[in-house]
């Protein structure tokens, strides 16, 4: 679990930690509260010195030219993988 893995960093000596949740694409009760506020706390009281939790990419102009392309294109998209 996340809360484990945290522990186990700052007792291996990470002192800094730079967090990112590239599974959402916008910030959530997950991320800010779960990760950003308990997951800090979690990791400073391990024995981490500085937690800090980089945002998703919530309303940022390139993620929604993105999304914005991905939706209007006419042609489908092809992967490399079958899944």
């Amino acid at each position: 679990a996340t809360d484990q893995e945290l522990v186990r960093l700052a007792g291996s000596g990470v002192k800094k930690l730079l967090v990112m949740c590239p599974a959402f694409v916008s910030d959530c009760l997950e991320t800010l509260e779960e990760i950003g506020l308990r997951g800090r706390e979690t990791f400073l009281e391990a024995g981490g010195e500085s937690f800090h939790l980089i945002p998703c990419l919530n309303d940022h102009p390139a993620w929604i030219e993105t999304i914005h392309r991905f939706c209007t294109q006419p042609e489908p998209v092809e992967y490399d993988s079958p899944v």
